[in-house]
C-alpha cells in the first residue's frame, strides 16, 4: 500500500527514497520502490505513479523517508513537458522530433541526474510523444510533450 498525505485534489505528499535527486528542468516521473517510498523513474520504469509539482530542485534526505515531495497522480489525463534526447548525452534535431510526433519511446537518466525522454529509445516504451518546444541545438535545449504510455504501465502495489 502507497502511503501518503492527499492535500488538494489529485495531489499527494509522499515520502522519498533515499538520495533521490531532482532537478528543476528534468523529468519528473516517480513510481515507488519496494518499501513504498517515492523514486525517480528510469529507463525500465512501467511502474509510474505520478509527476512531481512544482520547480524543486534537491536530493532526497539519505535517510530514507526523511523527505517528502508532491506528486501530481492524476497524470494521465495531462500533457507533461521534459527534456528530449536522440540517444543519451545527444540533443535531437527538431526533424527528430518532428518525426518522434506519436512515437512511443523510453525515460533514461543521465549521469548528472537528469531524466529525459529518450526519443531514440524505444525498449519500454512507456511515454507517447505528443509534440516538441526546440530552442536550438545544444544539448539540453529540446523539450518532448508526452504522456504516459498507458498500454505499458504497470501498477504494482507495495
Amino acid at each position: 500500500m502507497i502511503a501518503g498525505e492527499y492535500l488538494t485534489g489529485t495531489i499527494l505528499k509522499m515520502k522519498v527514497s533515499d538520495s533521490e535527486v531532482l532537478k528543476a528542468k528534468s523529468g519528473r516521473w516517480v513510481g515507488v520502490d519496494g518499501a513504498g517510498y517515492l523514486q525517480m523513474g528510469s529507463a525500465t520504469s512501467v511502474d509510474i505513479m505520478g509527476w512531481v509539482t512544482g520547480s524543486l530542485e534537491e536530493t532526497s534526505s539519505s535517510t530514507a523517508g526523511g523527505t517528502s515531495w508532491f506528486v501530481e497522480t492524476d497524470f494521465l489525463s495531462k500533457l507533461w513537458v521534459m527534456p528530449a534526447c536522440n540517444t543519451t548525452g545527444v540533443g535531437a534535431t527538431e526533424a527528430e522530433l518532428l518525426a518522434a510526433i506519436g512515437e512511443t519511446c523510453d525515460i533514461t537518466m543521465e549521469s548528472t541526474s537528469y531524466q529525459y525522454c529518450d526519443i531514440g529509445l524505444s525498449d519500454v516504451d512507456i511515454l507517447l510523444v505528443y509534440g516538441y518546444i526546440y530552442e536550438g541545438s545544444a544539448y539540453g535545449k529540446q523539450y518532448a510533450i508526452v504522456k504516459p504510455n498507458v498500454a505499458k504501465l504497470v501498477y504494482t502495489s507495495h
